[in-house]
């Protein structure tokens, strides 16, 4: 039996092989810290999308790094039901070397209200808009820490090079209806050391050194 024969009659076993329901896959990037996986479902042609953990580029004998966080943007924002919008904006400096910015925290102040009656999910977003991480508020997902209640974001890693400056963002998602008083104000911190990242050793840092808020005013529509 010649070669062109024996190498049809593998293709033709190969293909015959390929039975109902086989899982083909394929890895996608949609940016920073979202690196997935999609598998395709041959006979239904259902498509799984499957998270996966990114993790920052780190070297023991790397450069020691450090950052420094700022506030940016408004210090008061109005906002209302059925709403997602940006309430607060991030200035992160790398300093030393690359570093890697893996989780915020945010305290949502004293009230209950903010987040069983106005804030129905949390956001952290790039200057581009992209979603890095969402948090939803609830009691599995907001902590008590002394008189305030404080809700973490996590799960991203976003990246900013040796003495250049990135932006994210808190983007708020409010409930289609509000129960909370018209003119309610609360406010929204990031709090002492609230941003946590990692230098080019894999040493976490922390900042800033002092918390910086935005006023947030429920009007009603």
């Amino acid at each position: 039996m010649d070669k062109l024969l024996i190498g049809a009659l593998l293709v033709a076993i190969i293909i015959g092989s390929r039975g109902v329901g086989q899982t083909t896959s394929r890895i996608e990037s949609s940016g920073v810290g979202d690196t997935r996986i999609s598998e395709q479902v041959e006979s239904t042609g259902e498509t799984r999308v499957v998270p996966t953990t990114v993790t920052a580029k780190t070297d023991p004998l790397g450069e020691e790094g450090s950052l420094s966080v700022s506030q940016t943007g408004n210090s008061s924002v109005s906002i209302s039901e059925g709403q997602t919008k940006q309430v607060l904006g991030i200035s992160i400096t790398a300093r030393g070397s690359q570093i890697y910015v893996e989780r915020i925290s945010v305290d949502l102040g004293t009230s209950r209200n903010i987040w069983l009656g106005l804030i129905k999910n949390i956001y952290v977003v790039d200057s581009s808009g992209q979603v890095l991480a969402k948090t939803e508020l609830n009691k599995n997902t907001v902590s008590s820490v002394g008189s305030s209640f404080v809700t973490t974001l996590a799960g991203f890693s976003y990246a900013v090079k040796k003495n250049e400056t990135g932006y994210l963002f808190i983007r708020a998602e409010t409930y289609p209806l509000i129960d909370t008083s018209d003119g309610s104000i609360f406010t929204v911190t990031i709090p002492q050391k609230g941003v946590r990242a990692r230098d080019a050793r894999g040493a976490s840092i922390y900042a800033p050194v002092n918390p910086f808020s935005v006023l947030l005013k429920y009007v009603a529509e």
